[in-house]
């Protein structure tokens, strides 16, 4: 079963969309109607509906994708502590606790894809906590390649897949209309923004058989925004 966490979204449904393999179990605050995939409400920054979650009527785990994430887009000056904290609390905190209560229910080979940011990779003006917590995800990442790597019993893979500025229903307006999002297009080296399915194409690989060695890694989907 691909248990997706946060899969109701424009990269998760579209993930929904192109899985072909695997049974799907979305795990959500907001649950969508008419859709032919399992659903599941919860809130994961509530430990107490995380704590009383039970998958165990659903096949075993063999992929884990999430697609968390909330960003202020404030300065050092503007954010809040309030802010500050809820960024680090769902981008990084949320992530490692989900991880930890459904590692019952992994198969004996299971892949986890966690949606990172390039901001976690480069510095970016009003990014205050935004990119210190995806950097925080990506290093996640990392430590749990080393802890697991010690099972003898289980084979569990995790790697990140940073986006740039994606082009979606909801982004496109701000990010080919406004000042700032022609700025920022000048910034990418072919002047192009990443499509939902560039994104969601890249997971998918880090989930299949082809990337077994590609463990712990962070790969950054931006078009070459961040190498300039």
């Amino acid at each position: 079963m691909h248990v997706i966490v946060g899969g109701n979204g424009p990269l998760g449904k579209r993930y929904c969309e192109m899985e072909e393999e695997h049974e799907i179990l979305i795990l959500d605050k907001k649950i969508e109607s008419k859709v032919t995939y399992s659903q599941l409400s919860l809130d994961v920054l509530n430990d107490e509906q995380l704590e009383e979650l039970d998958i165990s009527g659903y096949s075993k785990i063999v992929r884990l994708t999430f697609f968390l994430g909330v960003n202020y887009s404030k300065s050092f000056f503007e954010v809040t502590n309030e802010e500050w904290d809820k960024m680090f609390d769902l981008n990084v905190s949320s992530v490692f606790k989900c991880i930890k209560k459904l590692y019952p229910y992994f198969s004996n080979d299971v892949s986890i894809v966690l949606c990172g940011s390039q901001n976690g990779v480069v510095g970016h003006e009003n990014r205050m906590g935004y990119g210190e917590s995806k950097a925080a995800l990506i290093h996640l990442a990392k430590n749990l390649t080393v802890e697991f790597s010690k099972l003898n019993y289980k084979d569990v893979r995790i790697n990140v897949v940073s986006p740039s500025y994606i082009l979606t229903e909801k982004s496109q307006k701000f990010l080919e209309e406004s000042m700032e999002g022609k700025i920022l297009q000048n910034r990418i080296p072919n002047k192009k923004f990443i499509s939902v399915d560039e994104v969601v194409s890249v997971m998918m690989f880090l989930h299949s058989a082809a990337s077994k060695g590609i463990r712990g890694q962070n790969i950054v989907v931006d078009n070459g925004y961040t190498i300039v």
